[in-house]
């Protein structure tokens, strides 16, 4: 307890509003020795060791106040040097001591970027390891415009960016709120929010205005299939929002954010109004855009990470789509239902249970054989088909081609220069010491690509899966066959007429390129 007293006593913990505390121990099972052995501040709003009383309530903007929470004066960076760029400004900050992250990065370099006059860009990385990028194509400025609708002042010690509309004052950006942690696995920095009205950090089922009045919110980015839950991660990952400017009540004007960075991300929300971004790798690389309308912050956003693909016609009719028809008769049935109903109908989908062991670009030969046919049949009518796996769906003009044209364009070329290999291969060959060399050479580098892809295809599809095409069959003999031949010859046991008549085998190889015709059959 004395320790408790003395710590809490030490640090810079008066903070009178709750709102204002910024998590130090996020995880679960906190208790004041973890909380104080990272140098924060403990201060539960209720007893650990008691229940509060039946008629005590805890106002709604209570819900989530952190109990351990950073003191005023938490270690973080400061500035070291600061020098003028064609971009705008090249600072180095530098942190004097760790905390309790494991390879914190204690020297770094901080980039302000005026990259228009709407546009500030902000990128914080280690100075001396290069990090992973999203490798996105975004416009590269080297030279910072002149006048700008936003104002940028640094502080020293600590370090702490602020960005300021010029015409109204308003807060864009303020990381003083915070400190700043940058670690190997683990980066963390806030900023205050002009209001607690947003839009966008999708994707996740939650109101399209997110309003943190009286609220705390944690949004995870972490793509996965999973049904819409509120306030859970979803399909996809966009890191941006729109943040409400307000007067009176009223909206004025509007700004965004957008954090490029494509790692697994936590983005907290509480009612200071604050906002925190957690990610476990990658670099700070953050735009703001100034508007000043909603439709000017999208168009600013795009002009960033570039233009949505223009849908196709055919994408803004009737789709008819689901899990589960589990096999093509259900399909059928499905399909002549809506052709009796007369139901206006332009699309079909199937998803991933029309698959081959939910393998993309592939269908299930057994259970939805003659796929292809229905394909051409609904193609005829004027409508479309696709196939949903997951976060994407495969557009697919004709279902055969899709599931074996990039096959044949990559394998067949192998197997047809394995096949003119043995086919180079006669009796006249070994009169010809180069020339049988060169030809040994490839018969070991096509059955070193030939055993490896076997191995990888009974990773894909499980050994059991995997021997259950006839075609695939065959590829097995094939590849032990020139397994064998090449151990043969390295204890130089080739010539026995045991072994050349197994040898021979070799010549099912071109037989490998037919499995790549989907209507010929094993």
């Amino acid at each position: 307890m004395l320790f408790f007293v003395e710590s809490t006593f030490t640090q810079q913990c008066d903070q009178p509003l709750k709102t204002a505390r910024f998590d130090c121990h996020p995880e679960p099972f906190i208790s004041p020795e973890k909380c104080l052995a990272r140098r924060c501040c403990w201060n539960p709003l209720v007893s650990l060791t008691t229940q509060p009383p039946k008629n005590h309530s805890i106002n709604s903007i209570e819900v989530n106040v952190p109990w351990c929470y950073y003191p005023r004066d938490f270690p973080t960076y400061q500035i070291k040097t600061n020098e003028s760029t064609d971009f705008g400004q090249r600072l180095t900050i530098v942190k004097q001591q760790s905390i309790y992250k494991p390879n914190e990065i204690l020297n770094l370099t901080v980039d302000l970027l005026y990259e228009t006059a709407q546009r500030f860009r902000l990128r914080i990385y280690d100075s001396t390891k290069k990090r992973f990028e999203v490798p996105l194509q975004v416009p590269v400025i080297k030279t910072k415009v002149n006048v700008t609708d936003y104002e940028v002042s640094i502080s020293q010690v600590p370090f702490a960016i602020l960005v300021k509309r010029k015409s109204t004052g308003v807060t864009l950006f303020d990381s003083s709120v915070s400190p700043l942690i940058y670690a190997n696995q683990f980066i963390k920095f806030s900023s205050r929010l002009s209001s607690p009205f947003l839009y966008g950090l999708g994707e996740h089922r939650q109101p399209l205005l997110i309003n943190i009045t009286n609220e705390w919110r944690k949004l995870t980015f972490w793509t996965r299939d999973f049904p819409p839950v509120q306030h859970v991660n979803l399909y996809g990952v966009h890191p941006f929002h729109i943040n409400v400017e307000m007067k009176n009540n009223s909206p004025t004007n509007f700004h965004g954010h957008f954090f490029l960075n494509s790692n697994a991300m936590d983005i907290d929300l509480q009612p200071l109004p604050a906002i925190t971004y957690t990610t476990i790798g990658g670099i700070i690389d953050l735009y703001l855009f100034t508007g000043p309308s909603a439709q000017d912050v999208i168009q600013q956003y795009w002009d960033g990470i570039g233009k949505p693909t223009m849908p196709p016609y055919w994408s803004l009719g009737f789709h008819l789509c689901r899990y589960g028809y589990n096999n093509i008769d259900r399909l059928r049935a499905v399909i002549q239902r809506m052709h009796d109903a007369e139901f206006p109908y332009d699309a079909q989908w199937t998803d991933i249970d029309a698959m081959s062991s939910h393998l993309d670009f592939t269908y299930d030969q057994t259970h939805f054989n003659g796929l292809p046919d229905l394909v051409h049949s609904l193609q005829s009518e004027g409508k479309e088909t696709n196939n949903n796996d997951n976060h994407k769906s495969n557009h697919t003009i004709d279902s055969s081609q899709s599931n074996n044209h990039g096959k044949y364009s990559q394998s067949s070329l192998k197997d047809l220069a394995s096949s003119t290999t043995l086919a180079l291969e006669d009796i006249n060959t070994r009169q010809q010491p180069t020339f049988s060399y060169v030809l040994a050479i490839f018969d070991k580098m096509f059955t070193v690509i030939f055993t490896t892809e076997l191995i990888l295809k009974w990773f894909a599809y499980g050994i059991t899966n995997y021997l259950k095409n006839g075609w695939n069959k065959l590829d097995f003999i094939i590849v032990v066959v020139s397994v064998l031949g090449t151990v043969l010859d390295l204890f130089d046991v080739a010539d026995i007429p045991a072994f050349k008549s197994m040898r021979t085998l070799r010549a099912l190889r071109p037989l490998k390129a037919l499995s790549r015709f989907e209507g010929i059959r094993v």
